[in-house]
C-alpha cells in the first residue's frame, strides 16, 4: 500500500510539474508574443501618425499659398484623435553688434499625435516624431538660403491655432497672413538671426544645419531653443519671410 502511494504521489507530481513546465512555456512564449505585437502595433500607428500629420503639412501649404482670402481644405485622420497645441515660437530680427531690430515675432502652434510610445508633431511646415527618446524628422520645415552673388533667405512660417481635439476629420483654413513684409534687403554689416522655441529643437537644429551653408550661417542649439545666425560675409543677404495665421478645426 505505501509502495502504491509512493508510485501515485510520484506520477502526481510528475503531472503536475509537467503541465507546469508547459505552462510556463506557453506563457513565456505568448509574453514574448505580446511584446512583438506591441511594437508592431506601436510601429504602425506611429506610422498613420505620420501620415496623419504629413497630410495636414500638404493641406497647410495648399490653403496657405492660395491667393484668394479664405480657403479650407478638409482631410480624413485615420491614427487616432490629434491635438492642436498651443506651444512654439519664432523670432527674426536682423542688425550687428548686439543691436537687432525684430522684423518678426510670431507664434508657431501645431498639431499632435501621442501614439502608444509615440510622438509625432506638426509646425511649421515640419513633421518630427519621437521615440525612445530620440527624435525623428519625416518632413523638413520649408526653410531655403541659397547663395549666389547674394543670399536669399526664404523663411515661411505657420502659426496654428484651432479646436483642441480632433477626430476622423480635420479642417484646415488659412485666415490671411498676419505679417507678409516686403523682402527685406539687409546690408552686407548686417546679420540675420532666426531664433526657434521649440521642444523639438534638436529636429528644428538638424534641419537648419542641412539648409544653410556652412559659408553662410551657424546653428546653435541650447535646450528648447535653437539660433541661426546668416551672415554672408561681403555679401547682402535678400530675407523674405512670411507668417501665415492657420486654423484646424474638426471636420
Amino acid at each position: 500500500m505505501q509502495r502504491d502511494d509512493g508510485r501515485g504521489v510520484s506520477t502526481v507530481l510528475a503531472t503536475v510539474l509537467l503541465v507546469a513546465i508547459v505552462l510556463g512555456g506557453v506563457t513565456a512564449i505568448t509574453a514574448v508574443s505580446t511584446d512583438a505585437l506591441s511594437d508592431q502595433h506601436g510601429a504602425i500607428t506611429g506610422e498613420t501618425a505620420r501620415g496623419d500629420l504629413g497630410h495636414i503639412a500638404q493641406a497647410v501649404e495648399t490653403v496657405a499659398y492660395t491667393e484668394r482670402d479664405r480657403t479650407a481644405s478638409t482631410i480624413a485622420t485615420h491614427g487616432g484623435a490629434l491635438s492642436v497645441v498651443q506651444s512654439g515660437r519664432a523670432i527674426v530680427e536682423v542688425g550687428s553688434d548686439g543691436s537687432y531690430r525684430t522684423v518678426l515675432n510670431t507664434s508657431l502652434g501645431g498639431v499632435r499625435a501621442d501614439r502608444v510610445d509615440h510622438s509625432v508633431v506638426y509646425q511649421s511646415g515640419a513633421v518630427f516624431g519621437r521615440h525612445d527618446g530620440s527624435t525623428s524628422i519625416t518632413r523638413a520645415p520649408p526653410v531655403s538660403v541659397v547663395r549666389e552673388n547674394a543670399t536669399a533667405v526664404t523663411l515661411p512660417l505657420f502659426s496654428v491655432e484651432g479646436d483642441g481635439t480632433l477626430r476622423n476629420e480635420a479642417v484646415v483654413g488659412a485666415t490671411g497672413r498676419a505679417v507678409s513684409p516686403d523682402r527685406v534687403a539687409v546690408p552686407a554689416d548686417e546679420t540675420v538671426r532666426v531664433t526657434v522655441q521649440s521642444e523639438y529643437a534638436d529636429a528644428w537644429a538638424r534641419s537648419f544645419e542641412r539648409a544653410v551653408p556652412d559659408a553662410v550661417g551657424t546653428v546653435r542649439a541650447d535646450g528648447d531653443h535653437v539660433t541661426v545666425l546668416l551672415d554672408s560675409d561681403s555679401a547682402p543677404i535678400y530675407l523674405h519671410a512670411t507668417v501665415y495665421d492657420i486654423t484646424v478645426s474638426n471636420g
